[in-house]
This record gives structure tokens, C-alpha cells and sequence, in this order.
């Protein structure tokens, strides 16, 4: 009808170019959803409490983040986001940052609290803060589209106690402070949605900018929510006169604030992006090959689609229930549901806002299998690549809960859903708690402990980049003092004097070019010939610890080993060659000559 359509939803305020007027909300506590003449109910104890109550979740929250976080090892990434951050001098600092893939943000916090020591408590200590303060923003950003307390509340303490959001604040990495800008820009963008006409919407939209540039500064895939904001903007403008109406004039009022968040994110965006992926490649990674879709795959797209959304599924799938059922029962019952109660039956205020957070679900999800499909990002990959999508399958799948809640007009059967809700939620946090594999044992801490018998006090250490990483972990606490960085054969080779912890000085020479160091190739040796050379050093202990070998296997690098270090003019020493290391001392002949 041509009169709806000029109707613009009552949970926009919309300015007086509009016929009739949305009767304006009462002003409620900060943060939380307005509530309109025709709402008005005694608040409940919720509602008096809502605020503490989150705190509360958010408290208990830090109780198995701060067990996992003191208890569990650390991944390598972590220790090499940990290296990066703590070099000892700026310009290194910088030089190993443009060859991550990731921001600076979290770089430079991670070097800030690592000054106060490192424990993993404290080198974990920024994703711990930023994934107990997400639940408390994802339960106000669930108050506002939710028509109950009780299911923003849920929201919140599922999204707590998820493992997958544990393990990954847990990580050494930006992820977890990522989502929380995320969180808050989309808090923000919601605060302008319910009122674009009002005296605060030019502030909202500065905190949306301001939030998703902190963002964009932890996490390159923030890009994926913003482009989806982008999308429902422009749907909206395009669908609803009314919104066009009320966005064109919020342009011409606030268009400094527009101006802000639109160019700061984008110039961020564009630099720090088009400089740092034109030196790395993350695409190109092995681990992420299943995820990305090729045209020689010897299974079709649909199957590729298929299945990489079962594993998607899998991060959010309570109990170990099988993710192929979950997919059953998401088609099936779930997405119908979803529609019928976000898109069909709406609330009267609150049917816009609510289908914000299913629309960018939708949103996110395409873009990734579209990127995926273009073999530029992993779809079911790692959770931390689908992280993304976390705080709105949440959001959508709470309001669903919401949404069922306020079909129950008993109250008790409301209750009863509530109360079940919140068991699950309890008994799928300790059924991850019960068959986590726990560890506190660090990878290669074997290996490094049969190095450090065999050479007790080695003068240097020629290693490779994965090597380079394993040995910082056990010798973290040292301190690395950057003495050299050269170039042999396009080869970069960064020299560090680390302490061992007796007061006893070792030469780490990193060849960061060789992701492992071959033992079967020729110029594995010659590159450290002319290492030892360059700097002047008569010896170094080859420390392997990224690949592994069989018995034959050992044996026979063992013997091939020595025969081409001697064609590179180095003489064999002591050694070790096991399944998962080899140790192997070099010594420069001076009188050889080495041949190119």
C-alpha cells in the first residue's frame, strides 16, 4: 500500500518532513533499549538489576579465561605475535610487523603490558579484558532489539562461556579486541538507526567511526562487517521512503560526523591493507587451502560449499552434537522460524532493529563464500578467520529465543523457556570444560630440553623461522639484543645475543627467509658457510625443530648432512637426529673455498 510505505518504522524518529510522527520514547537507562507509552510496565527485577546482572556474567566469565589463560600453553602464533612485539628496537619492531598479516594495534598494546613481565597471564591479559567486555556490550546490544531482559541476558552468558570465544580470547592475538570495536560500532549504529533525527545521532555515527577504525587497526576482516552495515544502509535507503528521507537530512545535519567515519576507515583501511598485503599474502598459506576454493579441486563447488558449512556450523555446535544435524535443523526449523518472527511477525517498535543482526549474519556469510569461491579468504576455516560472524549468530539466534518467548503468552511457560535456555547454556560450558585437552606442556619443550643437554653453552645458533619461534618460547624471558641484519643470496639473516639465563651469551642467527631450514639442500649449508662468515663467527649449532623424520630417514640425513657441509667448506660436530630435531654443530674451514 502507497500509505505504508510512507510510513516510516516507529523505532526511527524521524524529522518533520515525515507526515505523522512517531510518538518520542522516554528516555531509559544508558544503553539500554527506549521504551515507548505504550510499554509502560512496572520494571521487573531484571530490569532493575540488568546492568549488575551483566557484570555478573562478566566476572564469572573471567574465572575460566583466567584458568585457561595460566594453565594452557601457548600457540605458536602467539610467540611470534609476542617476538614481533617486543624487539628491541623501533625500527625492528617494524621491520618484523610489515611481514605479519595482521594491524599494528594489537602489536603495540601486546609490547606496552608485556613490559610488566611474561607470564602468559599477562601476555594474554588484552584478549582476557576484551572478550569479558564483549559480553557485557553484546547483552546492551541485545536489550535493545530484544523485547525481554531475561534473553539479552542469555545472550550475554552464552557468548561468555562459549569455548570457542574462551580458547580464542585466551590466544595471543587481536581477535578478540577486534569483535569488541565491532560490538560497539554496531551498538552505535543501532543508537542512529532507532533515531537519526535526534540530538545525539551525529554522535552516534562519530562513535561508529571511531569504533570500527579501532577496529580496522586490530583485524583486517572487520572490513567484512562494515561492508555488510554498508549493505543493509543501502537496502534500506532503497526499499523504505521514509529511511531515505531521514538519512538524506541526517547527511545534510551531521555531515562532519559523516565525513569522519566514512574517510577515517577508509584511508585506514586502504593504506594499512594495500601496503601490508602487497608484502604478505595470507591466501597463500598452506593451512588454508581446504577453506579456499580451487578450480582443480577434484570436488565440485557445491560440495566444497557443502561441506566447509558443516564446519562452520561445528564452532557453534553445543555438546559435540554432529554439525551435519545442526545444518539439518538450522534448514529445517531454525532459518524458517527466524524469518517468520524477524521478518513476518515484527514487533512494533523494535522489528527494525531486531532484523539487523540476521541481516548482517547473512551478509557476513556471503562474503566469505564469495571470497572463498575467489580464492581470496577461508570459508569454514580456522574459527579465528570466522570469528566475524560470532556476535551476530548469537544476536540472531537469542532473538529467535526472544522472538518464541513473546509468542508464550503464559507466563510461566515464558519462564520455563528462560530457565531451560539458561541450564543449556550452563551444561554446554561444562561439557567443554570436561573433554577440553588440557595442556600445559609446551610444543618442543622435549626437543628443546634434549638440545640443551647435548649443548649446554653453544656459542651460536643458526636456525630457520619456525626454529627461530620454537626457541624464543623456552628463552622468552631473555633478553634479545639485535646486533646485525644482512643479506646473503636475497637470504635475510637477523643476528640477535640472547642470554641463556646463566649469564652465558648465544648468537641466534635467523635466516627469515626459510620458513625451515632443508638439511637435504645443498644451499642450506652454503647460506650458513657465508653466514659465519659474514659475522665473523667460526661456528654455529644447526637447531631444527619443525620437521620431522622417520628412523631411515634420521639415519640417512645424518650421513647426507655431513657429506654436503663439507662441499660448503664446514666441518661436522657433535649431533642429534631424532624423529622430531636435529642438532648440529658447524664448523668454518678457514681454508675452504665455497663454491657458488
Amino acid at each position: 500500500m502507497a500509505g505504508d510505505a510512507a510510513v516510516y518504522d516507529p523505532a526511527i524518529l524521524v524529522s518533520s518532513h515525515l507526515a505523522a510522527t512517531p510518538r518520542q520514547p522516554e528516555t531509559g537507562s544508558p544503553g539500554m533499549a527506549p521504551r515507548f507509552p505504550a510499554d509502560e510496565n512496572p520494571p521487573s527485577w531484571l530490569d532493575r538489576n540488568f546492568s549488575r546482572l551483566l557484570l555478573a556474567i562478566a566476572v564469572a566469565g573471567l574465572i575460566p579465561r583466567l584458568v585457561f589463560g595460566n594453565s594452557q600453553f601457548i600457540s605458536f602464533d602467539g610467540w611470534w605475535h609476542l617476538f614481533t612485539a617486543t624487539q628491541d628496537r623501533w625500527l625492528m619492531f617494524l621491520r618484523e610487523w610489515r611481514w605479519e598479516a595482521h594491524p599494528p594495534l594489537f602489536y603495540l598494546l601486546l609490547r606496552f603490558v608485556a613490559g610488566f613481565g611474561h607470564s602468559h597471564l599477562i601476555i594474554r591479559s588484552i584478549g582476557i579484558v576484551c572478550g569479558s567486555v564483549a559480553g557485557v556490550i553484546i547483552g546492551v546490544v541485545a536489550a535493545k532489539v530484544y523485547r525481554y531482559k531475561a534473553s539479552a541476558l542469555l545472550t550475554s552468558a552464552a557468548y561468555t562461556f562459549a569455548w570457542s570465544n574462551i580458547e580464542m580470547n585466551c590466544d595471543v592475538r587481536a581477535y578478540p579486541m577486534a569483535l569488541l570495536f565491532v560490538l560497539l560500532a554496531f551498538d552505535a549504529c543501532l543508537d542512529w538507526t532507532a533515531d537519526p533525527a535526534g540530538a545525539r545521532a551525529g554522535r552516534a555515527i562519530v562513535r561508529f567511526g571511531a569504533y570500527s577504525s579501532l577496529a580496522i587497526l586490530s583485524e583486517y576482516f572487520v572490513v567484512f562487517f562494515l561492508a555488510g552495515c554498508l549493505g543493509i544502509l543501502v537496502l534500506r535507503v532503497l526499499l523504505r521512503p521514509a529511511f531515505r528521507v531521514a538519512f538524506l537530512n541526517s547527511i545534510r545535519r551531521d555531515w562532519k560526523a559523516w565525513v569522519f567515519s566514512s574517510a577515517s576507515v577508509s584511508v585506514l583501511f586502504l593504506a594499512l591493507f594495500v601496503f601490508q598485503m602487497s608484502i604478505v599474502k595470507p591466501q597463500d598459506q598452506y593451512y588454508l587451502q581446504p577453506y579456499i576454493w580451487h578450480d582443480d579441486s577434484l570436488w565440485g563447488a557445491d560440495v566444497f560449499l557443502l561441506s566447509n558449512l558443516v564446519k562452520e556450523i561445528g564452532y557453534f555446535t553445543p555438546f559435540n552434537i554432529g554439525p551435519g544435524l545442526m545444518l539439518a535443523l538450522a534448514g529445517l526449523l531454525f532459518v524458517p522460524a527466524l524469518i517468520y518472527f524477524a521478518f513476518v511477525r515484527r514487533e512494533r517498535w523494535r522489528g527494525l532493529l531486531s532484523a539487523d543482526s540476521p541481516l548482517l549474519l547473512a551478509g557476513l556469510l556471503a562474503q566469505l563464500v564469495v571470497l572463498a569461491l575467489a580464492g581470496e579468504y577461508p570459508f569454514g576455516g580456522p574459527f579465528r578467520h570466522q570469528s566475524i560472524i560470532a556476535p551476530f549468530v548469537f544476536l540472531t539466534a537469542f532473538l529467535l529465543l526472544d522472538r518464541l518467548a513473546d509468542a508464550l503468552k503464559a507466563f510461566l511457560a515464558r519462564n520455563a523457556l528462560f530457565t531451560t535456555a539458561g541450564l543449556l547454556v550452563t551444561a554446554s560450558f561444562a561439557f567443554g570444560w570436561a573433554v577440553y585437552p588440557w595442556s600445559s606442556v609446551q610444543p618442543k619443550s622435549a626437543e628443546y630440553s634434549r638440545f640443551r643437554e647435548l649443548f649446554p653453552r653453544p656459542e651460536n645458533i643458526y636456525v630457520g623461522h619456525i626454529a627461530a619461534i620454537c626457541y624464543y618460547a623456552e628463552t622468552h624471558t631473555s633478553k634479545w639484543t639485535f646486533q646485525d641484519r644482512f643479506l646473503i643470496d636475497n637470504q635475510q639473516i637477523t643476528f640477535y645475543r640472547v642470554n641463556d639465563g646463566n649469564g652465558h651469551p648465544v648468537g641466534i642467527l635467523r635466516n627469515k627467509a626459510q620458513t625451515w631450514l632443508d638439511l637435504l639442500d645443498p644451499e642450506t649449508y652454503r647460506i650458513l658457510a657465508e653466514t659465519l662468515r659474514h659475522e665473523g663467527l667460526e661456528s654455529a649449532v644447526l637447531f631444527s625443530v619443525d620437521r620431522g623424520w622417520d628412523t631411515a630417514g634420521a639415519k640417512s640425513l645424518e650421513e647426507q648432512s655431513r657429506t654436503l657441509a663439507q662441499l660448503a667448506g664446514l666441518e661436522g660436530g657433535r649431533y642429534a637426529v631424532g624423529p622430531t630435531y636435529a642438532f648440529v654443530e658447524f664448523r668454518l674451514r678457514d681454508e675452504a673455498v665455497i663454491p657458488r
